[in-house]
């Protein structure tokens, strides 16, 4: 009794952990990130580490990394320099819990 009480916590846990670095996708932003050429692992990388949040109304907000924090997880080797490169304009729509599109911002602002 004891041990699957504990591998139902520890099983919690994996599902907790794997939602809050794993995001839901809608369908949409499934199709609008291979039209647009954006690889899913980037899109994780900026929704688990993105640390500026724009308000774009409905709940919902624009998610984007900083390059000090790309040089950070590039100095830590948590990712490549070529994967920060790819990251550092790109914008993840999201609700906090699911991915409803992702674009690349354009450089001119």
């Amino acid at each position: 009794m004891h041990n699957l009480l504990i591998e139902g916590v520890l099983k919690m846990k994996n599902i907790l952990a794997n939602e809050l670095t794993h995001p839901k996708w809608t369908l949409h932003a499934m199709h609008r990130r291979q039209q647009r050429g954006i690889k899913k692992n980037e899109v994780n990388i900026v929704f688990e580490h993105g640390d500026r949040e724009v308000p774009a109304g409905s709940s919902c907000y624009h998610l984007s990394i900083s390059k000090n924090r790309l040089k950070s997880l590039t100095r830590d080797g948590y990712i490549h320099p070529t994967q920060a490169e790819r990251c550092k304009r790109l914008v993840v729509l999201t609700d906090g819990h699911s991915v409803i599109t992702t674009f690349r911002q354009s450089q001119v602002q």
